[in-house]
């Protein structure tokens, strides 16, 4: 009997030996060689500071950011002519003179700047001694403990260098076990640089400390700058880097590694997915990027989801900034977009993953600015429209800029900012903290307001429009811009301002007249259409063209994020919108194509959110290579490529694959809602569902065959 039990003891630790194994093969990007360019360095990060970490052998470069370093210093860009013309512009479209209307637009309301740069912090190159040739060479990034290796040996000599951003300590450790690379203790300041005419009074400090350990040596990285908020640059870079070196010398490499694995896997390991099927990591990660469609193996889709994770926990965290349009690893001083805050769909991708993968703390930053463009929206929407509340439009930066850039065709788009308040709604729907909500309701209830009074009625549908606006980037047929009148997307986003804004005050048991007067408002907003082709139509005119394959899908917004669109309460729209993504084609840009997995998840088909991840998963060496893969859209160190990189592709597919696994509302759970035929059997553990409740379940060939859920809270 003793025997028995023995023997079967053995085997649950063997077996638990092959599952961590296996679980920790699919949470490891591999390489056999060093970094030769930027998109196959690995990235690192605390939401503080950003590095790139190209792996050499015997120099290692750290490519650095910090969350705060920008171009230019406070400002704003609110127009002061628009109120006068806004009444012009209105009856130009009303009279279907749109283009006129754009040239009033851009004439009056958009003066510029057109938003700050995100910046490089710098650069360190780390070199060491190196006599001999380098064998069995592996670079890897271990998002299990958020660590990346090089390791290789030389003269029968090991060699490894571990280099994490640590969550715990806020600096950049650099850690050899063996020879001692030629750097001492230094300092560099790297100065701000003035864009649009707005003097750049930023400046980066880096600084480093090197300790050598017995056999082994340690680099510890600092970086700061003067920044405090969008209205106060008068920080002390040199104290905070002085603060943080001194906090983290305390402790052993030992002890700032176990610190750091602690803080993180505290965040990572809140959930988990595991697919049963092929996978195979015995080859580098970009081979195995390289042949996924045709091998279709599942653990790529596993390290996917476990990747997205890891890039938002690593870009945004507590009192640092919110993810932009790269996370937080940039290395040009002209970076695409300036690496903004594009918040016509772009930076509230960054964070779908957030709510449902239990990744509270990589909110924070995204709620504070939030908070930050309740105020400085305000004093655009009183100045541009004469209007209360608070808006802000397409694009934002590091000082909360609320006015419309770039041009009307982008720019006149009132409704980023209410776009980014239904993350504050969302929150509560997952958490139901009502000191949370208490808190964010004026915020909420702001971005309804602005709507109140923005909103006119259009005679030619005598219903409320939200005008000017635009869909974004796109126009219907026979119109040479997008600037229009309440134009579908418009009007989803503003249903959800004011029905959020009433359902809080109703949560809350304040403000019933306002209550009541959006009720009212709500009533005569426009209904959604289907159009002449079948489709939902994108404008108030049906003028869809079912050839256009536009990556903006903008008007299925009330399908997702949203759910005003949906099989049981709303079947002809719901079918209409199926029209749409047909139409609109398989095939787009890498963020486009990780909105259409979350489409066709919520159209509960599988098979075609995974072919639209497929394709998603196809390899494009670098920017250069983009004629010869004209259909690559993930990078070898697996960034997402628009191309060029964006990282809203990243954090879209990763809650893709969670909306293909289990989907919430209200008032139901609902698992495997679009499993594709290939995912037979695996399990998820720890996903967060609307109700405040977190869920674990296994199924097999199909079937969910156990399911537990449990409350976030007593």
């Amino acid at each position: 009997m003793k025997t028995s039990t023995y023997l079967i003891a053995i085997a649950c630790v063997v077996a638990s030996m092959l599952s961590s194994q296996r679980s920790f093969a699919q949470s490891q990007l591999w390489y056999d060689r060093p970094a030769s360019q930027w998109l196959e360095a690995l990235p690192v990060g605390n939401g503080f500071m950003g590095a790139m970490v190209f792996g050499g052998i015997e120099k290692e470069t750290l490519q650095l950011n910090e969350t705060s370093f920008w171009s230019g210093s406070p400002h704003n860009n609110n127009s002061t002519t628009s109120l006068q013309h806004l009444d012009e512009v209105r009856q130009l479209i009303f009279d279907g003179k749109e283009e006129q209307a754009a040239d009033v637009i851009n004439r009056e309301f958009i003066k510029g700047p057109h938003g700050m740069k995100y910046l490089p912090a710098g650069c360190i190159e780390l070199n060491t001694p190196i006599n001999g040739k380098a064998e069995n060479y592996r670079r890897q990034l271990d998002l299990n403990t958020a660590i990346a290796t090089t390791s290789f040996s030389v003269n029968g000599r090991k060699h490894v260098r571990e280099i994490f951003a640590s969550l715990a300590d806020r600096v950049v450790v650099v850690h050899y076990n063996t020879v001692e690379p030629n750097i001492s203790d230094t300092l560099f300041t790297v100065f701000g640089v003035n864009h649009e005419g707005i003097e750049g009074k930023l400046k980066a400090e880096v600084r480093t400390a090197v300790r050598h350990e017995g056999k082994g040596t340690t680099v510890i990285i600092s970086a700061a700058t003067n920044y405090v908020n969008y209205n106060d640059i008068s920080g002390d870079a040199a104290a905070l880097n002085s603060r943080h070196i001194a906090a983290a010398q305390q402790y052993s490499y030992k002890e700032l590694r176990r610190r750091h694995v602690a803080a993180y896997k505290d965040q990572y390991d809140r959930v988990s997915l595991e697919l049963d099927g092929k996978k195979d990591n015995s080859i580098p990660t970009d081979r195995r990027l390289a042949s996924f469609n045709e091998t279709h193996d599942l653990g790529m889709v596993e390290l996917v989801f476990n990747y997205g994770r890891y890039l938002l926990i690593s870009s945004s965290q507590p009192g640092g900034q919110p993810a932009n349009l790269q996370g937080i690893w940039n290395a040009s001083p002209n970076a695409p977009w300036d690496s903004k805050y594009t918040i016509n769909i772009n930076t509230e991708m960054n964070y779908w993953p957030a709510e449902v993968c239990g990744l509270t703390e990589s909110e924070q930053p995204l709620f504070s600015m939030i908070r930050d463009l309740s105020q400085t929206g305000a004093a655009t929407a009183r100045i541009m429209y004469g209007c209360r509340g608070w808006v802000a439009h397409h694009n934002t930066d590091l000082w909360r800029i609320a006015g419309p850039v770039d041009g009307a065709q982008w720019g006149m788009f009132p409704n980023g900012g209410a776009w980014l308040a239904t993350h504050l709604w969302e929150h509560y729907c997952y958490t139901l903290d009502r000191d949370f909500l208490k808190s964010y309701y004026p915020i909420l209830k702001g971005a309804a307001e602005f709507y109140v009074d923005y909103m006119i009625e259009d005679p030619r549908t005598h219903r409320l429009s939200v005008v000017p606006s635009v869909s974004p980037e796109h126009g219907p047929v026979g119109k040479n811009i997008a600037v229009t009148s309440g134009c579908t997307m418009d009007t989803q986003i503003a249903r959800d301002a004011l029905t959020y804004a009433r359902e809080a005050a109703r949560v809350l048991d304040v403000d019933a007249d306002f209550r009541q007067l959006l009720t009212q408002k709500l009533d005569s907003m426009p209904q959604m259409k289907v159009g002449q082709y079948g489709q939902l139509q994108e404008w108030q005119q049906d003028g869809d063209n079912p050839k256009d394959q536009h990556r903006h899908i903008s008007h299925l917004y009330g399908l997702y994020p949203s759910h005003q669109i949906t099989p049981e309460s709303t079947p002809e729209l719901f079918d209409a919108a199926r029209t749409t993504l047909i139409q609109r084609g398989d095939k787009a840009t890498g963020w486009s194509l990780g909105w259409k997995i979350n489409f066709w998840a919520r159209m509960r088909d599988g098979n075609h959110a995974f072919k639209i991840l497929c394709n998603m998963l196809r390899l494009l060496p670098d920017d250069r290579s983009m004629r010869e893969y004209p259909d690559g859209r993930t990078y070898p160190n697996m960034f997402d490529a628009h191309p060029p990189f964006q990282i809203d592709g990243n954090f879209g597919a990763c809650a893709g694959i969670a909306e293909m696994l289990l989907q919430s509302d209200d008032n139901n759970i609902t698992p495997l809602p679009a499993l594709p035929d290939e995912w037979k059997s695996g399990s998820v553990r720890g996903f967060r569902v609307r109700g405040g409740k977190k869920v674990d379940f296994k199924w097999r060939n199909g079937k969910v065959t156990k399911m537990k859920v449990r409350p976030l809270t007593d």
